[in-house]
């Protein structure tokens, strides 16, 4: 039978045994679970899928399935070097990194200073938005050969690209598949940690979480990194209940492996690694297996990072391009800790030219703009506030644009605003009652840290989301105990626990933090609609052209309708969206008129005309 875990000479706040639920001594609920498990998990195993599904199919025919041609976004990036791989160019033995706007920004604010720096080559944009000299100075910043990212979901998305073609939607299906087994993986740690009653309150948190569902059909490495943070746990705490040097190298190879994936996870692995060191210091004798087993694995699974970097001349351990322009980019002084990427265009050029781009210069010139420790810690405390807050900052994606598209994500009504309350109360809770496992911990550490150092965006918080849903499921689980109990001044406590987390949680935004932004809006004509309607037009196929942009008004912000002589555009956001939205208007317009349909063209000028009287003039 499970078992609580024992409170340890130590006094330390989590143990690695199974806990029995705070149900199960008072009602027979558990066991009635228990005994239906495989029910309760079929039912979540439909459900999951069944979200899935309604997804793609409320997206097939939108943008959100082609976000990946947006040229200044992650997902671009990772489908060209995908199909790099795929071409035959699997060590990628060049310099491969993407070059945005404000990449060129932060170039060109080095070059006025620094004219010198061009080394003789244009510093005039071309028709793509970049110079010459701007490219061959990031490119030296990047380190060239070294890889940009870390490198295995592009080596995952090159193969997927080689054995089906390079279609998105096949690597959609095996993260679909990873989104699923996530939610299994959260019903399976919290059971284990907190019993029958809390995991299946876990399960159904974890199929109506739309944060995590997003990114299941988004061409970015969130549904993977938190298949692997959850894996990574299930891995951990098994060699920390057992200790078998087999059990460590499934560790070493597991943590080996991920940090390929995201470098954050060389703070899981070595986490648990040191928790046991630890637990084990006066038996280090006899860790010497384990210990050996773990740095083997860890060895094996790098081994071929090492053998690419060798061959192709880049730093041997070299395994991301993006942490030191990140971090510039981040924590300069007087950076905002709202979830937005934000910079400092000139602190930030001055930082990366000085030190050429190098880590450990990066770090001391990012914390020399600041007056002094006081205002490094305030940046950081208001990044920890933020990581709690309900708001999902976006970054390449955005859930409330997305929204928009896909229903189902509207109706999943599990978002961090409901997860964070009942979270934070049941780490609490864990913490008491002596629950928490040691990967655990060490994962919630580990999915904390990079948001402090960087920036807190709602694709990086996902892994945190996920190790949160079963904190917030034992309070449910407490909850519904002490109510059954009628032990109501035990539920009254714990409501107003939550009620107090929610308050803070759930602060308005922020100046600055919009829901969805302007570019959330325009960006799909650039890379959908555009291009669609306008090769409709070339071809002279006039109503397919006024359909697409009908279908494209559909998703256009209230504001544009409201545009006029009474109600002019208020700000730059404001003209901006107006001025596309303008275009928009003159080209339905035209391909109404053309298609034989004058009433609706009229209709269509009209609005030309409102909208233009409220731009300034």
């Amino acid at each position: 039978m499970a078992h609580l875990p024992s409170r340890d000479r130590k006094g330390a706040v989590f143990s690695d045994r199974v806990a029995t639920s705070p149900l199960r001594s008072q009602l027979g609920f558990d066991d009635f679970l228990a005994a239906h498990r495989r029910w309760f998990l079929g039912g979540l195993l439909v459900a999951a899928v069944a979200v899935r599904v309604t997804y793609y199919v409320q997206i097939s025919d939108g943008p959100l399935l082609h976000q990946h041609l947006a040229h200044d976004t992650d997902m671009n990036f990772f489908h060209a070097w995908a199909g790099s791989i795929a071409a035959g160019d699997w060590l990628t033995d060049r310099s491969l990194h993407p070059h945005h706007y404000w990449h060129e920004q932060v170039a060109q604010a080095w070059l006025r200073r620094h004219p010198e720096a061009a080394g003789g080559q244009s510093t005039e944009p071309g028709p793509d938005g970049s110079s010459p000299a701007a490219r061959a100075i990031w490119d030296r910043w990047w380190g060239e050969k070294r890889f940009h990212q870390e490198p295995l979901y592009a080596y995952l998305v090159g193969a997927t690209y080689a054995m089906f073609g390079a279609d998105v939607r096949w690597v959609f299906a095996w993260q679909a598949i990873l989104g699923v087994c996530n939610v299994l993986l959260i019903v399976r740690l919290s059971r284990r940690l907190f019993g029958e009653s809390a995991g299946v309150a876990a399960g159904l948190l974890a199929v109506l979480c739309g944060p995590l569902v997003l990114y299941d059909l988004t061409l970015l490495r969130t549904t993977a990194a938190v298949f692997a943070t959850l894996v990574l746990i299930e891995l951990g705490d098994a060699a920390l209940q057992r200790g078998e040097w087999r059990r460590w190298l499934a560790v070493g190879l597991a943590s080996g492996l991920l940090v390929l994936l995201e470098m954050k996870f060389v703070l899981l692995g070595m986490g648990v690694a040191a928790l046991s060191a630890w637990r084990q210091r006066r038996e280090i004798r006899a860790r010497w297996p384990a210990a050996i087993a773990f740095v083997g694995g860890t060895a094996a699974a790098l081994a071929p990072l090492v053998a690419r970097n060798a061959i192709v001349g880049a730093p041997l351990l070299s395994l991301s391009s993006v942490g030191a322009a990140s971090f510039a980019c981040a924590n300069t002084g007087g950076a905002s800790a709202i979830p937005v990427f934000t910079l400092d265009m000139q602190k930030v050029a001055e930082i990366m030219g000085r030190t050429d781009g190098r880590m450990g210069g990066v770090l001391v010139e990012t914390l020399r703009t600041h007056s002094g420790l006081a205002s490094y810690l305030g940046l950081i405390g208001g990044k920890l506030g933020n990581v709690w807050h309900w708001y999902e900052g976006p970054n390449n994606v955005n859930l409330y644009y997305a929204q928009l598209h896909a229903g189902v994500l509207r109706v999943t009504l599990a978002s961090f605003a409901f997860i964070a309350p009942p979270a934070l109360v049941g780490l609490l809770l864990a913490a008491w009652r002596r629950r928490l496992s040691g990967a655990t911990v060490m994962a919630l550490l580990a999915s904390l840290a990079p948001l402090l150092l960087f920036s807190v965006l709602a694709r990086y918080r996902a892994p945190l989301v996920a190790v949160c849903i079963p904190l917030a499921a034992l309070t449910v689980a407490s909850l519904a105990r002490w109510l059954a109990e009628r032990r109501f001044a035990a539920a009254l406590a714990i409501g107003a626990a939550v009620a107090a987390a929610a308050a803070w949680t759930g602060r308005p935004l922020q100046p600055g933090e919009q829901l969805i932004y302007p570019f959330d809006y325009i960006t799909p004509y650039q890379y959908f609609w555009g291009p669609r309607e306008q090769e409709a037009a070339e071809r002279g196929e006039w109503a397919r052209s006024a359909e697409i942009l009908r279908s494209s008004l559909h998703f256009a912000p209230r504001l544009v309708a409201e545009l006029g002589a009474a109600r002019p555009a208020r700000n730059e956001s404001e003209m901006t969206l107006a001025g596309v939205y303008l275009r928009v208007f003159e080209r339905w317009s035209l391909a109404l008129r053309n298609a034989g349909r004058p009433a609706a063209a009229e209709d269509a000028a009209r609005r030309v005309t409102e909208i233009r009287a409220a731009l300034p003039r």
